[in-house]
């Protein structure tokens, strides 16, 4: 068997073991421990001064690789870059078993979602699972750099979303955040995006209306069961929100989302929505004011 590289860290009484090659990451309850943190990179500075994957503040959706009971098991700690190649993982329950009882959760048992870590090339993937419970996809990211991915899934009644670090090999520099618009285009269509101030601790409705050479479009199709699917990820922190829509039928009078947000700063929302048997994205930068 070849030799496991081992990382154990101390993080407030939590002691993230990450196992590189074949990896393991979890995450279990300790005492006070010597192991010392790794060096601050350039990585960790540009994430606001946490270590990449974790919050100062809450605990919040997608920033442990192990929650709720289970556990991410993964093939391999990098991403293919330009060409497909095969990305699996299993999710471990408490008694460290591949889980296999999963619910569909719009239309789906797994949404994958890969994102760099400066809020480009998103993606939203449905791998499928094997009979030993080993979930693959054939994915490939189109630039290299640091990335995060969220495992999305439902399993006993209850909602889970874990989250980890993956590595596109290659030298990379970051893009900044594109200021706050209320406007997008995705494959020649324009989308609005229509609001009040939206501010932290407090339910927001957030309707999107597309259009095509200045006419409504009003037959959008369903994707996976809805008329639209909204991710939204915090700046930084990579906050994760997975958000369905109240609207039913067309498009008009736009696709309706209500959700609220935890903390203020700025995030970028990334709206799906599917015409002619193609799925378009269309992202927006959003700014939640503080209280």
């Amino acid at each position: 068997m070849p030799h496991m590289n081992t990382r154990n860290v101390a993080i407030g009484g939590l002691v993230v073991a990450a196992f590189v090659g074949g990896a393991t990451y979890a995450i279990t309850r300790g005492s006070n421990s010597s192991h010392a943190m790794p060096a601050m990179t350039n990585e960790t500075m540009s994430s606001g001064g946490n270590m990449p994957g974790m919050l100062a503040v809450g605990d919040v959706s997608g920033f442990r690789s192990s929650a709720d009971g289970y556990t991410l098991k993964l093939a391999t700690t990098k991403l293919s870059v330009a060409r497909l190649a095969r990305f699996s993982f299993r999710v471990l329950g408490s008694n460290n078993e591949p889980v296999r009882d999963f619910e569909l959760e719009a239309t789906k048992k797994m949404h994958l979602i890969l994102v760099r870590r400066d809020l480009t090339n998103y993606q939203h993937v449905h791998p499928t699972m094997a009979s030993d419970g080993t979930w693959s996809v054939a994915a490939a990211v189109p630039a290299s750099g640091s990335y995060r991915a969220f495992m999305d899934f439902a399993a006993k009644g209850k909602r889970t979303v874990l989250g980890v670090d993956l590595k596109a090999p290659g030298l990379w520099a970051r893009v900044a955040l594109p200021a706050p618009r209320t406007t997008s285009r995705a494959d020649g269509y324009d989308v609005a995006m229509h609001s009040d101030m939206l501010m932290p601790k407090s339910s927001v409705e957030m309707r999107f209306t597309v259009s095509r050479d200045g006419e409504p479009v009003t037959s959008l199709e369903p994707y996976l069961g809805n008329l639209g699917h909204l991710v939204i990820l915090r700046e930084k922190t990579l906050q994760y929100m997975h958000v369905h829509p109240r609207s039913s039928g067309g498009a008009a009078p736009g696709i309706l989302f209500a959700t609220d947000f935890a903390y203020p700063g700025r995030y970028r929302a990334f709206l799906q929505f599917q015409t002619g048997g193609e799925v378009h994205t269309a992202a927006f930068t959003v700014k939640v004011h503080a209280m």
